[in-house]
Order: structure tokens, then sequence, then C-alpha cells
């Protein structure tokens, strides 16, 4: 089974709550760097002009290029779930290796002197409890979702490709 989320564009209105919602989940100070980010590009000419938003973060890969990139082996794909996680933050060297594989920028480096990388996790401690990730929990026009992906693109059909996403076929994004 492979865990993953959905986000529907055309839903997102750029609040920023998924990414408030994260931060204090996740008791982000503020020397650390957001772990979902919100990317808005400009679309059309005057008068007729949009933002679509995208939702960025680690998508949890079928075939993620930071867990073989890693030098030290920290971060592992679990067989159960198909989350990519951070084995032991505290050993990394801050290479930046997993940053520079990662097409999406998910990993990020942070120097506070106790954690050097971190990355999503899907709030796997929520999702321990039968809860939703943060994020998804928070977002006021639910637009975003999780869960397996055979349910995912059941329920929501298999369109992959958003505007401004990078190119999915490599690493095959569970989004």
């Amino acid at each position: 089974m492979q865990i993953g989320f959905y986000f529907d564009q055309s839903r997102c209105i750029g609040c920023y709550a998924c990414v408030a919602a994260c931060r204090s989940w996740n008791q982000l100070g503020p020397e650390m760097p957001d772990l979902i980010r919100l990317v808005s590009e400009e679309r059309g000419e005057f008068p007729n002009v949009s933002l679509s938003p995208l939702f960025l973060t680690c998508f949890h890969c079928t075939k993620p290029d930071c867990v073989p990139a890693c030098p030290e082996g920290l971060l592992a794909k679990r067989t159960e779930d198909g989350i990519v996680v951070i084995n032991n933050q505290e050993l990394c060297t801050s290479c930046g290796l997993c940053v520079e594989a990662c097409p999406y920028d998910a990993p990020q480096i942070v120097g506070d002197g106790k954690t050097n990388i971190v990355k999503c996790n899907l709030c796997l401690d929520r999702l321990s409890e039968g809860r939703s990730p943060a994020c998804v929990a928070t977002c006021p026009t639910e637009a975003l979702d999780t869960g397996p992906m055979e349910e995912l693109m059941a329920k929501y059909g298999e369109l992959r490709g958003l505007e401004g996403f990078a190119d999915y076929h490599q690493t095959n994004p569970s989004v």
C-alpha cells in the first residue's frame, strides 16, 4: 500500500492554513523551515490574470531520489505504507545530497545544533491514531486529502499533472 496526498489546485485559495497547521502540529520554531510550501504562479495578462497555487511538500514518491542520495542511509521508504521517513536526524552531516536529488525540495537542511534535516512525514503520529495530517484537517476549502493511492485515485481520478509541477515520471510522487 502507498499512502499519498490529493491536491485540488482549483480549490486552493492560497490561505496558508496548511502551512500554519503543519508548523503548529510539528512545533517548528522560527529557526525551522516550513515543511509545506505554497508557490503561486501568475497566469494571463491584464485584465484577465489569475494565481495558480501549488502545494509542495514531500510526496513520498514511489521511487524517491532522496533515499539513495543520502550517503548516511538516513532516509528510508517504509514498506507498510510507502511513507519516506528520516531514521536518525542527528546523524545527518548536512551534505545536502538528498535536497539536490529531490525535484520538490522536500528535505530541508537546518543548522539548529540538534536537528540537521527535516521533511514531512505525513504526520505519522496522527495517522497512527486514525486522524488526517494536520494540513489536511485544517484546509478550509478541502483542497487536500490523504489516504491509500488506490482509494484517492478511485475517489478523485488519475490526473497527475498540475500547472507548475515538476515532471513526475521519474520519481512517481504519491500525489
